[in-house]
Formats: structure tokens, sequence, C-alpha cells
């Protein structure tokens, strides 16, 4: 993607050039992502910020796809994320007030608004440190996480999405003006189902319009029970650990209205399909599965037994994304690992029935499950598929 952040950084921030370093953080289909370090530390009180700082991020979201140029793309996007910044930073002039979380959690850290540059489609937010890792990465590490800190943040993850979920339920209209994401959802759920339709067709599975439709529906329908405010697309790449444990969410493009169903189901999928991929040790696998076990458990502890329809979502939810990640993921999996996401996703879309009396619950239940939180029961079939490999 063609963009010259030195020197539009430059004409912006009265800089010479020289002393302007650019590093390529993530990108390349709709956005791009950089860090700008600056030698000396940049002034940015002209944007209120009270310091001179050595780097910020930089995110470039241009009208259209960046491999086809002719493709066009919302820009919305970086409107919502800019809007969520601030909604959510509880320094800043009017934010909602879920942002208390952030001071009730400070080990919670989302990136702070900078400047948001419409015409250019430039996005300046705070840098939250060069040594900060994805979750899944920092699973992986070497050396790994020790079980303490694994559960230590699992179990802070768990606790801060549940209250996330339990402040933002049922969001007044007065909330939901202030975060419109209507666009961004539409897509992203419309690019969910199509996706799925395409895996299913290209493997022959015998019912996939109907499974489809099914999934069709209760996205068309997620805003009818368990209304939250979320990230929408909440994976693990969204969330990022730094060398003190610290937990940052990055990436709020499709913040708004959200179910708490699918926010959840989301994030667990993304941790499981982590125990498909070739490079996943026995090692590896066992604190993934720790992660999950804790972080669920703990989102337990702060929101209600899941409800009927909030158990259908779940399974439509997990089955659709475990489908859809075939697509996403492919050069990852061999045919053995692309076999069983296939199975564990038909499995869960067929679970979920036409409706809440018709969910077999059986997918739900087994032998040695009676320790488990009704949340870990929601996805513990899907694990087990997935860690089978």
């Amino acid at each position: 993607m063609d963009f010259d952040f030195t020197a539009y950084l430059a004409k912006l921030l009265y800089l010479p050039p020289n002393q302007i370093t650019i590093q390529f953080l993530t990108g390349g289909f709709c956005n791009v992502t950089v860090r700008a370090s600056f030698t000396p530390p940049a002034d940015l009180t002209r944007f209120c910020h009270s310091k001179s700082v050595p780097s910020i991020v930089v995110k470039y979201a241009p009208p259209f796809m960046a491999t086809d140029p002719s493709q066009p793309l919302n820009v919305i996007r970086q409107h919502i994320e800019a809007r969520a910044l601030l909604l959510l930073d509880p320094m800043s002039p009017s934010p909602l007030p879920v942002s208390s979380l952030l001071i009730k959690y400070p080990n919670f850290r989302i990136p702070r608004f900078i400047h948001h540059d419409v015409e250019s489609s430039v996005l300046m937010m705070t840098d939250l440190g060069t040594a900060v890792a994805t979750v899944d990465k920092w699973l992986s590490r070497d050396p790994p996480p020790t079980v303490e800190e694994v559960q230590r943040v699992a179990s802070d993850l768990g606790q801060f999405l549940a209250e996330f979920v339990m402040a933002t339920r049922e969001p007044s209209a007065d909330v939901l003006a202030r975060a419109p994401n209507s666009a961004m959802v539409d897509q992203f759920y419309s690019d969910s189902v199509n996706i799925t339709r395409t895996v299913l067709n290209r493997h022959g599975v015998s019912d996939a319009e109907t499974l489809v439709r099914r999934v069709e529906r209760a996205f068309r329908d997620a805003d009818k029970t368990d209304r939250c405010l979320g990230m929408v697309d909440l994976w693990t790449s969204n969330i990022l650990i730094d060398p003190d444990n610290n937990i940052c969410l990055v990436d709020w493009e499709h913040f708004g209205l959200s179910n708490a169903s699918c926010e959840l189901s989301m994030l667990v999928q993304s941790f499981h399909w982590l125990l498909l991929r070739s490079d996943s040790t026995y090692d590896l696998t066992e604190r993934t599965n720790a992660f999950t076990q804790t972080m669920l458990q703990n989102y337990a502890l702060r929101t209600p037994p899941p409800s009927l329809p909030f158990k259908r979502y779940a399974l439509l939810a997990y089955g659709c994304l475990t489908i859809n990640i075939l697509d996403f993921f492919k050069s990852e999996f061999n045919e053995n690992m692309r076999q069983m996401a296939l199975e564990a996703g038909v499995g869960y879309l067929r679970a979920a029935g036409e409706s809440v009396e018709t969910i077999d619950s059986s997918i739900f239940d087994g032998s040695d499950w009676q320790n488990l939180t009704p949340h870990e029961r929601l996805y513990e079939r899907g694990r087990l598929m997935m860690a089978a490999r």
C-alpha cells in the first residue's frame, strides 16, 4: 500500500524527515499500521498531549482495497475506531460509563486517541510499547510464561470481559447513538455467512444451505438478545500482552452494539484453532487449554448462567467461525486438521437446531464434565475435537 508515512508526519508535526523512523507493524489488505519513532521526542501539545512522546502508532485506512484500488472499502471503520478510543478513555471529555473499568483494572490498557485526519484516512494513537505480543505469541514465547502467569492473565481477562458485558448490557438509545456500528457489523456478519457457504459447498456438506440459512437468521437477529457493547471481532490478535503482563486491547474498528454470546464464542474459537496449528507443541497446547479454561471460569463468576438463546448463539457463532478459519488460515492446516475443523464447525451448526426448542443439548454433556462451569460446557466438545489432531 503506497503511503508515505514519513512525509505525512513531517508535514503534520513540523519535523525534519530524518527525525522520524517508521516501523511496519501490521496490515496490507485494508489497513496499514506502523510505529513512528521520533528522535528527539515529538511535541504533541497541539493535540492536547501534555508531554513529548518518543513514538506513536499510525494507522492508514484508505477507501479502497490495497490489492485492488478499484474495489472500494468503507472508511467508516476508522471513524468507529477513533470514536471508540475516545468513548473508552476515562480521561476524555465525555467517556462512556464503562470506561471506568480501565481505572478499576489498571493492568488493562487501550490506545489513547491522538488525532484523526479524516481527509487523509489517518488515525494516530498512543504507542503501547515495542515489547507487546499478541496473546497467542505470548503463550508460545521462549521462555514460555509460567503457570502462574498464564492463570493470572487469563483470570484478569475473563473477569474484565465479563464486567464489560455486564456494564454495557441492553445499552440505551443514547449510548447506541454515540457508538453506531451497524454498517461494519452488517458487513462482518455478511462476510462470515458468505465464507461459511463457500466452505461448506466446497466440502460437499449435504445440508450446507440449511446450515447457512440458520447462521444468516441468527446473525440477523443477534441484536434481539444478550445485547451489549463489544469489539465484534474479538480474537487473539486483538489482545496484546506486555512484559509486565498487562493486557492491551487493540483494533476497535467494529466497536458498538454486539451480542454477548458472539463476543465470547469468537474469542474462545480463536484460542481453539491454535490447538490445530501445525506448530502447536504438547506444552503449548497445555498452556492454551489452561488459559482458555481459566478465562471461562472467571468469566462465569461475573455473569449469569447462559440462557437457552445464549447457548444457541454460542453454537452458531462458534460453528460459523470454526468453518471460517478453513478459509482464513487454510495454509496452516493439513488435510487431517481441515477435516477436524470442518467436523467441529458442522457439528455445532447442526446441534443449534432451528430454534432454542430444538437444540441438541447432548453437545454440552460429557461423562467427565461434572466439574466444568456452564460456560466451559458450551465449547468443550469443540475443544476436544480440535485438540484431537
